[in-house]
Order: structure tokens, then C-alpha cells, then sequence
């Protein structure tokens, strides 16, 4: 019931952000995975394993797609987690849901997606990825053998490369575009930047520092997720719906807000950086309207 009613109003408030012409064109969004510590003695199916934070290793988990457009940075769909949820099931979750309300351009997800299940899913729903590479010992190889080509030139200062990448897991396997962005650094003595990506977007030789580029404007949702914790209710409650229950009203109190900041910057012609209205006033005024 909880996650139902989170479905509706979250589509509502993304319907009027809608209709005051956010989504007109396709998007680029970030898919993540937020954790929660917790700090119980119970290990329920909602306990998740995560890396240590204030003492814990556990905590409860849900994952997102988020806007990562400057001036649309709306949660598009959030989907909880536990022991049992599988990649493909929350993955195909998130996309058919934020498709309800935008098209999605490209989706940037970090490496823990660098997986035959998460990339054949991706596939199946025909999103256009951006996922760094892990570097198993192939890939090292590839971006050691080009890196080594790249240090006889020098006549530029960043390099692509661009192959077919097969991966396999038992008899499934998929096949994507592995890209290897390597950079000169300033100094002679420093070591060469080096980014590679896993995609499915046709790549030239244009679009391969752009592509990458444009993963780095993923940190907006890192920031997202900590504006959230701002918003969220705490309790002492070892009851997960009601714990779940504050970890979906931040997200949509955050959307409200970013919905209300969208309305007073068209209605006030708003052309200044930043927010009209920050969060910390956002909760004030809303608590007085509730009070």
C-alpha cells in the first residue's frame, strides 16, 4: 500500500512538472542504489549488506532513477529493495516507470552494473547506457595496449578507442561498445587520465568525450540523495513499513520542492543560479502550512 500510494502522488507531482514543459524532450537520468544504515539487532529480508558507515555494515536499501539535467532534477521512479530482488526485476521496474512520464534519452548507471544480467536488461527495454568499466583482466589489457600506442603521438591531447566487447556469463552473453578515453596529463611526470565506458550508443569520434563528459554530470544524483536525507523522518520504529513509509515521503517531498521552485522561476521570470527558494525554507514554510 505504502509503495502504491508513492506511485500515485509521485506521478502526479511529475504530471505537473510536465505540464509546465520540463519533460518536452527526451532526458538524461542516472539509475543508483541508496542505502540507509541500519543499526537493529533483526536481519530480515530488508537488511541489506553495504559497505561500513557509523558502525553498521547493513541497512535498508532502495534504488532510483533520477533527472540529471540542470533545472529537472526530478526522482522519476524509486523502487525499495531486498535479499531477494534481482537486477532485471528493479531495473525493468525503474524504466517502465519513469517512461510513464518521460523518454529517456540516455541512462547513466555506475559499475556495479557492469553485468550480463543488468546489460542484457538494458537491452531488452532498448535504453541507451553509459556504465564504467570494471577492469578485469581484459580490459586492462585493452586499455594498456592503447594507452602504450597513445604515448607515441603528440599531437593531441585526448584519445578514444573504440571496440566490440563481448561478455558472457554461462550461455547468455551480450554485446556492447567498450570506449577507452585517454587524456594526456599537464605534467610530464604525472600518469595519463584514463576513463573507459561500457554503451550501447552508436560512438564516433564526437560523441566518445562527450558520452564521457556527460557521466561526470552524474554526481547530481549523490547530491540528490543527500538533500533527500534532509527531508526524511526519523524514528526509533524497527517496523520496515513505517521506515519505508519516511524513505518515499523524502523523496517526494523533495520532488515537491524541486516542483515549487519550477513554478516560481517561470512565474517570477527567475534567471539567477541556484534555487528561489533553498530546502531549509521549503521545510519551514511547509511546516508552518501543516501546523
Amino acid at each position: 500500500d505504502v509503495v502504491w500510494l508513492f506511485n500515485q502522488v509521485n506521478h502526479n507531482l511529475l504530471s505537473q512538472a510536465k505540464k509546465h514543459g520540463v519533460f518536452k524532450k527526451s532526458i538524461t537520468c542516472g539509475l543508483d542504489i541508496h542505502k540507509i544504515p541500519w543499526y537493529g539487532k533483526t536481519k530480515d529480508k530488508h537488511v541489506l549488506g553495504m559497505e561500513k558507515v557509523r558502525g553498521t555494515s547493513f541497512g535498508h536499501g532502495y534504488a532510483s532513477i533520477e533527472c540529471v539535467e540542470n533545472g529537472k532534477r526530478f526522482t522519476l521512479s524509486a523502487y525499495p529493495l531486498d535479499q531477494f530482488t534481482t537486477k532485471r526485476g528493479f531495473i525493468t521496474s525503474l524504466i517502465e516507470k519513469a517512461r510513464e512520464c518521460v523518454d529517456i534519452k540516455y541512462l547513466f548507471l555506475d559499475r556495479g552494473f557492469f553485468n550480463v544480467e543488468s546489460i542484457e536488461t538494458l537491452m531488452d527495454l532498448s535504453v541507451f547506457f553509459v556504465i564504467p568499466a570494471i577492469r578485469n583482466e581484459r580490459v586492462k589489457r585493452i586499455i594498456r595496449e592503447f594507452l602504450e600506442k597513445c604515448k607515441g603521438f603528440a599531437y593531441k591531447e585526448q584519445y578514444s578507442l573504440v571496440r566490440e566487447y563481448t561478455m558472457r556469463r554461462g550461455s547468455v552473453s551480450v554485446m556492447f561498445n567498450l570506449v577507452v578515453i585517454v587524456e594526456r596529463p599537464e605534467k610530464m611526470c604525472d600518469e595519463w587520465k584514463v576513463f573507459a565506458y561500457a554503451t550501447n550508443i552508436p560512438v564516433t569520434a564526437d560523441n566518445a568525450f562527450k558520452l564521457a563528459e556527460g557521466y561526470r554530470g552524474r554526481w547530481g544524483i549523490e547530491t540528490g540523495y543527500r538533500m533527500k536525507e534532509d527531508v526524511r523522518g526519523r524514528t526509533c520504529s524497527r517496523n520496515y513499513v513505517i521506515r519505508l513509509f519516511f524513505q518515499l515521503l523524502s523523496i517526494l517531498l523533495y520532488n515537491l520542492w524541486q516542483l515549487c521552485n519550477l513554478i516560481i522561476i517561470i512565474e517570477i521570470n527567475w534567471n539567477k543560479r541556484g534555487y528561489p527558494v533553498i530546502l531549509e525554507e521549503f521545510k519551514d514554510n511547509l511546516s508552518d502550512f501543516i501546523l
